[in-house]
């Protein structure tokens, strides 16, 4: 076995460093999940949702909506909704970042329980999301 001599020892450690370096932080992967439900009785923990960082996502309610029932942190700027009649886009902004959590409640208008669900987004890379590959000019 040849000796490894102190400079080539020292240019292997400095590039395997730079190349782990050069590697930006990878969000962590999470189960792509199409359906949430809601229990009746109030809780007061939020539910985890994983949402792309640079994909809107959509909560579908069986209740409707009344004006103003998204809740953000006065602070959240990492984050926009749309509101509809039953249902909340979230869609992230790009300063949504690995390991930020935004707080979002919903209140509902028909009175049944429960009265409001809140949802922790966390941007993360969901498996088995399907991206549709864009190609061409769109009209």
């Amino acid at each position: 076995m040849l000796p490894i001599s102190p400079g080539a020892l020292l240019s292997l450690v400095l590039f395997t460093g730079a190349a782990g370096a050069a590697e930006p932080p990878r969000a962590p992967a999470c189960i792509a999940t199409t359906r949430l439900d809601l229990l009746a009785e109030p809780t007061r923990q939020a539910r985890e949702v994983c949402i792309s960082a640079d994909m809107p996502t959509t909560f579908d309610f069986d209740s409707l909506l009344p004006a103003g029932a998204v809740e953000l942190p006065p602070d959240t700027r990492s984050v926009g909704v749309a509101q509809g009649d039953d249902f909340v886009t979230v869609n992230p902004n790009r300063g949504f970042l690995p390991g930020e959590r935004v707080k979002i409640t919903v209140r509902f208008a028909d009175g049944a329980a429960p009265a409001t669900a809140s949802f922790w987004k966390e941007p993360c890379e969901p498996q088995g999301a399907v991206r549709p590959p864009l190609s061409g000019k769109r009209s």
